[in-house]
């Protein structure tokens, strides 16, 4: 069993509280990044003026001229990536939970066994 899998299963002993909160939340955002990354090149299909408009779209920057839907996927991707570094440093802010080994449990340091302590 990996470490993700035990932090939900034994939540207190491994200091995550809403274990099984955040786990559905991630599941959720996944869900949604997913029906906005992948509903956005429909976009281009929508009636009226705002398909039109989507399907002849260039953005010229002099050099090159980008379609609409790159520019919409890198705007999404700019945006995914903000998400990531703004969860990355809340979870880096958290401190470790301290371990605490049980009595007759082997502790190794730099690959090297050390004594059981009792």
């Amino acid at each position: 069993m990996d470490s993700h899998s035990h932090c939900l299963t034994h939540a207190k002993e491994s200091g995550y509280t809403n274990a099984f909160q955040q786990a559905f939340a991630c599941w959720v955002y996944a869900v949604f990044q997913h029906a906005v990354w992948n509903g956005s090149v429909t976009l281009v299909l929508l009636p009226g003026p705002v398909g039109q408009f989507l399907q002849n779209w260039m953005l010229n920057l002099g050099f090159v001229s980008v379609p609409s839907d790159v520019v919409i996927n890198s705007i999404e991707t700019l945006l995914i990536l903000a998400f990531f570094i703004y969860m990355t440093g809340k979870l880096r802010s958290k401190p470790a939970p301290p371990s605490v080994p049980s009595p007759g449990e082997r502790k190794e340091i730099a690959g090297k066994p050390t004594a059981v302590t009792a």
